[in-house]
Parts: C-alpha cells; sequence; structure tokens
C-alpha cells in the first residue's frame, strides 16, 4: 500500500514548502491601471421575458420539445435549433 508521504528510493526529498492544492494565487492587477472602467451590467430577466425571447428566436415547438421525455423529440429539437443557430452566424 502506498502513502502520501512516502518515497521512492534514492530520491531526494526538496526542502521547501509545498503550497496546498487548493491554495489560489492572488490575482494579479492588468497592466495600465484601467482607472475607473468597468464592465457594462447584464440586464436581469424575469422567466417570462426569458420563455419569450426564447420562443421568438428558437420557435415555440422547439422549445416545447427541449423538455420532452422523449429524447428522439427532444433530439429532434436541438437539430432544429442547431439550423437556426447555423442561419444567424
Amino acid at each position: 500500500m502506498f502513502h502520501s508521504n512516502s518515497q521512492k528510493p534514492g530520491t531526494a526529498k526538496s526542502g521547501g514548502a509545498k503550497k496546498p492544492a487548493g491554495a489560489k494565487a492572488k490575482p494579479k492587477k492588468a497592466a495600465g491601471g484601467g482607472g475607473g472602467e468597468s464592465k457594462p451590467a447584464e440586464a436581469l430577466l424575469s422567466d417570462e421575458a426569458v420563455d419569450e425571447k426564447a420562443n421568438a428566436l428558437l420557435g415555440e415547438e422547439n422549445v416545447k420539445n427541449l423538455a420532452n421525455s422523449n429524447w428522439k423529440e427532444r433530439l429532434a429539437a436541438m437539430e432544429n435549433i442547431e439550423q437556426v443557430c447555423v442561419y444567424y452566424m
């Protein structure tokens, strides 16, 4: 059985302490300062507003079929949505 602190014969232990695997590095500041620049805020939409937009863009039948219990209907809906995405690209 292997233990986490066991070593192979002939290997030397390093003298420095290692950081734990979960330790995070301090975030670095971007060069140039950036001053008062901020990213634009994303508007929050209600569930109803998202449903309306999805139905308008993807088609009401496709959105409905994404929640269908039949995998073939969900697959067909995804294939139709893929075609919509290709069209807008």
